[in-house]
């Protein structure tokens, strides 16, 4: 592990002694979980917005086969 050095309000200082207190974790490792935490949730969004950017990009297509008509081919050739 790498130390990091961070600055923060007092208020959220004073708040995260207190969970620290109540939780018997110390407070790096509270800081650790909350920043895996923001960082999944920022990877599910970036993946979500890349979704959202890319719905519908065939939608005008018209050279796309039926991929019904596909499967039942390919199941009458087994």
């Amino acid at each position: 592990m790498k130390r990091t050095q961070i600055y923060i309000p007092e208020h959220l200082q004073q708040k995260l002694e207190s969970l620290s207190k109540s939780r018997g974790s110390s407070k790096s490792a509270i800081i650790r979980d909350a920043v895996v935490q923001y960082l999944e949730r920022q990877s599910d969004a970036e993946r979500k917005n890349k979704l959202r950017a890319g719905a519908g990009m065939w939608k005008n297509k018209k050279d796309i086969p039926d991929v019904a008509k596909l499967r039942e081919e390919m199941e009458r050739r087994l």
